[in-house]
Order: C-alpha cells, then structure tokens, then sequence
C-alpha cells in the first residue's frame, strides 16, 4: 500500500484558493485582515486533509511561538526536578510551554541544545549552565532571544540571574559544625569544577 504523500501548507493554500501566506496568518491566529469566507475555507480544508502543521511551518510570520528553551545541568537532580516543575507551573499561567534539555554540564551538550532550541523557534532560554556557557551569549542575542540564568551564572553583568547563595550556605553550614567540634572538611565535587556554584562552595571552606 503506497504511504499517503505528506500535506504541506502549499497544499492547504492551493485547495483554500488562497496564498500561504494568508495560510500562515490562519495558523498563528492573525484573523484581523482576514475575511469569515476565507478563515471557513481554511479551516474546512485544514480538517478535511487532517493537517498538523510542524513547527517551522507556525513560526512562519509568527511573533511568538510560546515556547521556552529551559536547559538543565542533570536532570537526575531532585533540585532540577524542582526547578523546572516550578517553571512549567508558571509558564502555564502565560501560556507557555518548554522545551526541557540535559547538558550533563558538558559545554557540547549546551552548544547543540542551543542551535537545537533556536531552529524550533523558542522565545528565550532560562539556563543553568556551565562556566563556559559565555560563549554562547553572543549567539543568542543576535537572535533577540531573551536569556535567564538559574543557580550558576557566567556574565553577571548584563544577563538575568536567579541562584542559590552556595558561598554562604556553605559558610553557615560550616560554622555550625565548627562549633561541635569538627575541624577537617571534605567537599566532593565533580573534576574539573564546572560551574560557578560549585566554585563558590569550594570557596567558602578555606576560610576555616
């Protein structure tokens, strides 16, 4: 049995009589210049032909896709469990979705999950990421995509930054037990120290 030739948007343009563009404005929701005649003949064509249009295809003259690039470091962490549970509850109350990445804080995985992220169209990213994670930022920008960093941070002074206070933590944390009388510390951590809360617990235990 031969497989049913996939429909395109030039499909749905031709048996609606009209271009695809005015197609494209249907499918981002753009029905302000668009007559009732036209926006019924699309949209019975579009059910008629069981049309699912993929996401190229929406972001063609679309402002907003709604989708939110989220990379994370591991995955496997309850801490990022937490975190993006805690995103997607709110990027639901705006209509947003995400799209969730693992980079196993290896700065290849960043790279591709970028490029990946970017060609899907994504309004922004919100990042934990690796210390050298700075040499994406220009590539990001020249999109106009917006960029949040979660937890670890690598350009303080021109990109958001939502963190844990690690050096503090852990200073407080070793004071405490100092005070019952224990003296030699051990920090495990991965090698070579990746990210920048990772450095700041390191920081924080030679002052004792």
């Amino acid at each position: 049995m031969a497989k049913k030739p996939k429909v395109t948007i030039n499909d749905i343009a031709r048996l609606a009589q009209t271009s695809k563009t005015t197609v494209s404005f249907y499918l981002n929701g753009k029905f302000d210049k668009m007559s009732v005649e036209t926006k019924d003949r699309i949209a019975t064509v579009i059910e008629e032909q069981q049309y699912r249009p993929s996401v190229a295809t929406r972001s063609l003259n679309a402002k907003s896709m709604k989708l939110i690039g989220v990379l994370i470091g591991d995955i496997t962490n309850d801490f990022a469990n937490q975190i993006v549970k805690g995103i997607d509850e709110i990027a639901k109350t705006h209509n947003y979705q995400l799209i969730v990445g693992n980079s196993n804080y290896t700065f290849e995985s960043e790279s591709d999950y970028i490029d990946r992220m970017l060609s899907m169209g994504v309004d922004g990213f919100i990042v934990q990421p690796t210390i050298q994670f700075k040499a994406l930022i220009p590539k990001i920008r020249a999109n106009g995509k917006s960029l949040v960093f979660i937890d670890s941070q690598t350009d303080m002074e021109s990109n958001a930054w939502v963190k844990t206070n690690n050096y503090e933590a852990v200073l407080e944390t070793t004071f405490e037990l100092v005070d019952k009388g224990y003296n030699d510390f051990i920090l495990l951590t991965v090698i070579p120290v990746s990210s920048v809360h990772e450095w700041n617990a390191v920081a924080a235990l030679p002052t004792h």
